[in-house]
């Protein structure tokens, strides 16, 4: 009985769901049609009471008392007011005077003076300054010219003393390696033309010639400086290019 009451159950599982939905659906709307019909009744109670609460219309005042009220509310005449308002602020503005204004004017005042006053010690700067330079001036001695030719034609001759000089080296370990390079030296002279010390700017790369141009500046006599040549200098520094090669030494 039982699995004939299930097999039943289960083929008409489709028929039963759909019954059970209608129901449901039908108790869902009388749910609904019941809480609207409350709520129209509550809007009508709450209509019926305010009508109810409302008071009745206040009975009309006596003719006298309406005269006394428009006389207590009548408006002031505000032409006069105004008037009588305006007038009394143009006079104060008038018999009060701005402090603002004064307070410019005595900045203003006080900035023309202090102007003056720098102008004033400006030119008197310039001038005790223009007098001091013509003082200067005319007190210092005469400078020597500068004779750019006479310094270029000292130094042309320095070379020539050296290039007569120059030797090529003759030790045996120049005649077995045969050096040849440029040395760059350097020598300083005084106004005598006497040797004050001397040495190497840039090195051929051969110690044997280096020396040989040591060699040759120390063992030069060099005449000395021509009176428009480097003036103010009490010595002076040269620098020469002694170049050494088989050919030409």
């Amino acid at each position: 009985m039982e699995n004939n009451f299930s097999q039943t159950l289960y083929i008409q599982r489709e028929k039963i769901s759909w019954v059970s939905s209608c129901l449901m659906s039908l108790l869902t709307a009388i749910f609904l049609v019941q809480a609207l019909d409350h709520v129209q009744n509550n809007i009508a109670k709450t209509e019926f009471f305010n009508i109810v609460s409302e008071p009745d219309e206040l009975p009309p005042r006596p003719v006298e008392e309406r005269k006394q009220l428009k006389q207590l509310v009548q408006p002031t005449p505000q032409k006069e007011v105004k008037n009588q308002t305006v007038k009394s602020q143009n006079e104060v503005v008038q018999t009060t005077p701005s402090p603002v204004i004064e307070s410019r004017k005595t900045s203003e005042n006080t900035d023309l003076a202090a102007t003056s006053k720098s102008n004033s010690n400006t030119q008197e700067y310039k001038q005790e300054r223009s007098a001091t330079l013509n003082e200067k001036t005319a007190t210092q001695e005469p400078v020597k010219q500068i004779d750019s030719s006479a310094s270029h034609s000292y130094e042309a001759i320095i070379l020539g003393v050296l290039e007569k000089n120059k030797r090529y080296p003759t030790s045996r370990e120049a005649r077995l390696s045969h050096p040849e390079g440029t040395v760059k030296v350097w020598l300083e002279l005084n106004r005598k033309g006497d040797l004050t010390n001397c040495g190497i700017s840039l090195s051929s790369g051969s110690n044997i010639l280096d020396g040989e141009a040591l060699k040759t500046i120390k063992s030069a006599t060099f005449p000395p400086f021509p009176e428009k040549s480097f003036p103010s200098e009490e010595s002076h520094r040269f620098i020469a290019n002694l170049k050494y090669s088989l050919i030409t030494n």
